[in-house]
């Protein structure tokens, strides 16, 4: 046996022998008991909200609109984007933020069908693929009824920030206050005849939810575009109701 087999051996032997001498028990693996499908599955979903993350959730709706395409359906895509976000943060800091967030994922979920595909975009923007066949119309009233659903909300954030800003008593880490919640919601669908790929109805939908922040917020515009990116104006569902913000 070379010198190095015998260092490599004693090596060996000193990590499973305890301070007595004895055998020790061998390091219990962390993955012990997780199966391959629940790493795939937890690296893939956004760890605050739930949701498919951005690079996921894209791969699995291109995969779902070229389905649509070769069966003559027509996906709509809404845009969610949580209004005054930053003031939620800025207030109450970012654990609060991540709960609002949790809550308006969960919100939108309820609203929709399990074949639907929701992802995190990004900082407070929320996606969502509706893979049924759809008319502007269809899609624009769906996108009112989660706006309707959300705006609902009362979340209880943690305020122990907002007591400090006030300069009040911050020891009670259980002391809560109740906000409300609103959304702009952006809605893109191909026209008749028309096939536009997931990038071109994202900037439909993106076009579509800046012009509803435009209108004041907490409301949906809805959109109509070409492959080639042309699109119509955006429309308003056949009610709304605009914004004030709730921080």
């Amino acid at each position: 046996m070379t010198g190095g087999a015998r260092l490599g051996r004693r090596a060996e032997l000193t990590s499973v022998a305890g301070s007595d001498g004895a055998a020790a028990a061998p390091p219990r693996n962390p993955l012990a008991g997780v199966s391959i499908l629940d790493v795939f599955e937890s690296a893939a979903h956004d760890d605050v909200t739930g949701t498919l993350l951005r690079g996921v959730w894209r791969t699995r709706a291109e995969r779902e609109i070229a389905a649509a395409v070769q069966s003559g359906r027509r996906p709509a895509l809404l845009l969610f984007d949580v209004d005054h976000f930053k003031q939620c943060n800025d207030r109450f800091g970012h654990a609060a933020g991540d709960l609002v967030l949790a809550e308006v994922v969960w919100t939108i979920r309820r609203g929709l069908r399990h074949v639907d595909l929701i992802g995190r975009l990004g900082g407070d923007e929320l996606v969502a693929l509706l893979t049924d066949d759809h008319e502007l119309a269809q899609a624009a009233r769906i996108a009112e009824r989660l706006r309707r659903r959300v705006e609902h909300l009362s979340v209880p954030v943690p305020t122990v920030r907002a007591a400090k800003l006030a300069g009040t008593r911050t020891g009670d880490a259980d002391h809560r206050q109740t906000t409300e919640v609103t959304v702009s919601v952006g809605a893109a669908i191909g026209r008749p005849g028309s096939a536009p790929e997931l990038s071109v109805l994202l900037e439909a939908a993106d076009g579509a939810m800046y012009a509803a922040k435009a209108a004041g917020r907490n409301t949906v515009r809805a959109v109509e575009t070409t492959a080639d990116g042309v699109t119509g104006t955006p429309v308003a569902p056949t009610s709304t109701c605009q914004a004030r913000s709730p921080w």
